[in-house]
């Protein structure tokens, strides 16, 4: 499951997952941002993952295509998570797209939140 936490304002946006996340939800959460990234150019975007969530396989399509054609309209993606799998993925990204990711750590929020919208 993954939804928008009410901290989201403006080009600002925070999402929560946990569980698994179905094709649907991310079809849900992708339109969210795209509308965003419509309305505001760019986001700033942190995701709680208290753990590393299952992805539906017919999911890993959608994300994919979604990062190719939107990720570098992301300024700021900040993942809060204890999760070393997660970490790791967000160190690959870093390398590769030119929005400024950062992992923090679950007692790290307030901090994962003021560096998203510095």
């Amino acid at each position: 499951m993954i939804h928008m936490r009410p901290q989201t304002e403006g080009n600002y946006v925070e999402y929560e997952a946990e569980g698994k996340l179905t094709e649907e939800e991310h079809e849900r959460v992708f339109t969210e941002l795209k509308d965003r990234i419509h309305q505001y150019g760019t986001i700033r975007l942190l995701v709680v993952l208290p753990e590393f969530p299952s992805i539906e396989a017919s999911a890993v399509n959608d994300r994919l295509r979604f990062a190719k054609e939107h990720l570098n309209s992301i300024d700021k993606y900040a993942l809060v998570t204890d999760s070393k799998t997660a970490s790791a993925a967000v160190t690959l990204y870093d390398k590769l797209a030119k929005t400024d990711f950062q992992t923090f750590s679950p007692d790290g929020l307030e901090q994962a939140r003021a560096w998203v919208k510095e």
